[in-house]
Formats: structure tokens, sequence, C-alpha cells
């Protein structure tokens, strides 16, 4: 009996540790949709590939505790869930480096996910939270691996980017 117990717990610290999908998206607000989260967020690469099978079953085990916790997300009258209408021009400004993605998720509501990569050679990538702007085009916030505000930036379509904060991290 006292093997077992180890064994959970080292299986458990093992996944805490490790970045587990799961463990990552349910610990964050967003995304609203709870089941089968874990897998998405591996897939996004918030854990290493690996993880993506292990995120499957952790994800299955907890349906009992997703499906119910989806349900009440969506049925949550706070507005923050929703995606936004286009941002204005001049509120991404408002932002700080090292400002929390959830704090800017808060902000501006929930985003499109992406992962920005710098190229084959630097073998860089980050988290990236996309938002439409009023004017056209795009804002786009990039994330360290501890989720904190790198830079910010606007895109036009067929255009560069203009970075309101930080500058070019794949540089």
């Amino acid at each position: 009996m006292l093997m077992a117990v180890r064994s959970f717990l080292f299986v458990v610290a093992a996944l805490f540790l490790s970045g587990c999908g799961t463990v990552y998206s349910l610990n964050e607000r967003y995304p609203r949709n709870k089941v089968y989260s874990g897998v998405v967020a591996s897939w996004n690469g918030h854990a290493t590939f690996p993880d993506i099978p292990l995120s499957f079953v952790a994800d299955t085990v907890l349906l009992p505790y997703t499906i119910p916790r989806t349900v009440l997300n969506f049925s949550d009258p706070d507005d923050k869930w929703l995606p936004r209408t286009p941002v204005p021009e001049d509120s991404f400004a408002q932002l700080k480096l090292g400002q929390s993605k959830t704090s800017v998720q808060e902000v501006f509501g929930q985003p499109k996910y992406f992962t920005h990569y710098c190229g084959k050679q630097l073998r860089l990538n980050f988290t990236a939270l996309d938002y439409e702007l009023s004017g056209g085009g795009q804002a786009i916030a990039l994330f360290d691996d501890n989720d904190a505000l790198l830079a910010a930036f606007t895109m036009r379509p067929h255009g560069r980017p203009s970075y309101i904060l930080g500058t070019n991290p794949c540089r």
C-alpha cells in the first residue's frame, strides 16, 4: 500500500514539474473550454511533445470534472470570456513589459492563440495572443516561458511588424 501511494505521489509530482499541458490549462482562466484542454495546450507548445498522449489520458480521467466546469464557464455572464470586438489601436500602448498573460486577456478578452516561431536557425518560440485591430490588421502580444509580456506589435495586412513595446525577440 505504501509503495502504491509513493508511486502515485511520484507521478503527480512528475506531471506538475514536467510542464504537463493538463495541469497548465486547468490552472489558467483561459481557454474557457476545459474539455481536453491539456491536449490543446500541449499541442500549442505549453509542454513537450511526449506530453500529448499523457495529457490525453489525464484529460480523459478528468472528464467528470472538466465537463461540468466547462458548462459553468460558458454559463458565467462575465463578458471577459467573450472574444472582444476589434481592439482600438491605442489600447495596446497601455500594456507594460512583464505584465502577465492572464491580465492581458482580462483587458482584451479571449484571443486567438498561436506559437510565434523565430525560424529554424534560432529555435526560439513564444506564446502569442492575437487580437484584431479596429482599424484593420492585428495586434500581437508575445510572452516568455513565465507568461510575462515580452513584446507587443501591430501588423497591417501585407505589412511589417510595428513594435509598440519591447523589440523583436527573434533578433
